[in-house]
């Protein structure tokens, strides 16, 4: 999952910590703990850089945008899993999830996570769902891996959840799913972290960074004095020899 950073989370199946790439890459840290014997399967960031992780025991975790786990579960208690989560546009947490541990079947839920008092409701199902995603209209798409009428499919479900319409069929097992960028609206770049000013000797070597978050690609231009500097069209600016 990214945030709007593009910085990348990963919920690791072996393992209770939540990784956290940034965006400017590197190696990968650890953003947050689930409990001690949780298994992850799915992974959402909301717009406020809230991190929910979905476990193999049927709970779903929530983490603020510094990595803090709240104590207690946002849902919990499907004893057959939670494999997939997605957000919407309106802030709503879909998720699919099986109540039980004997059928193969799950059902996709919504939730609005900053209610005073969240509840889970059946959105659709149903199904064998392997990943959710939306497209900026608010359709859904989900693939289905499981022994139903719609196994190993990839189908679009409505934003009223009254329509659903099959894609594509014959797949193997299809799991993850994603949206193409270009079908999201795009944000406005902002400059996150500005370059900073610095005292230095002349003659010796200075490096101003700055930090940008929105819809990418983005492009850089430095300047000085209002006019640009060639070729400094990087986040990062060296200057070899600094003089006054």
């Amino acid at each position: 999952a990214i945030d709007g950073s593009g910085n990348l989370y990963v919920a690791n199946l072996f393992g209770t910590n939540v990784a956290k790439i940034s965006s400017s890459g590197g190696a990968a840290t650890t953003f947050g703990t689930l409990p001690t014997g949780a298994s992850a399967q799915g992974i959402a960031v909301d717009a406020s850089g809230n991190v929910f992780v979905g476990t193999a025991q049927g709970a779903i975790y929530r983490f603020n945008s510094n990595g803090v786990r709240n104590s207690t579960p946002l849902v919990s208690g499907y004893a057959g899993g939670i494999s997939a989560l997605a957000f919407n546009g309106s802030g709503q947490l879909f998720f699919a999830a099986n109540p039980d541990a004997v059928t193969g079947n799950n059902r996709i839920y919504r939730i609005s996570p900053n209610d005073s008092s969240p509840s889970a409701s059946v959105f659709a199902g149903p199904f064998g769902v392997g990943g959710l995603a939306f497209d900026s209209t608010g359709n859904l798409f989900a693939t289905d891996l499981s022994a139903d009428s719609r196994q190993n499919t990839v189908f679009k479900i409505s934003p009223d959840g009254a329509t659903i319409t099959t894609l594509a069929s014959g797949l193997a097992q299809p799991r993850g799913i994603a949206i193409q960028p270009s079908n999201a609206p795009a944000t406005p770049p902002i400059v996150t972290t500005p370059p900073q000013s610095q005292a230095a000797t002349v003659g010796s070597a200075v490096t101003f960074t700055v930090d940008a978050a929105g819809t990418t690609p983005f492009s850089y231009q430095w300047q000085k004095g209002g006019s640009a500097i060639s070729g400094a069209t990087n986040p990062t600016l060296t200057l070899s020899s600094v003089q006054t």
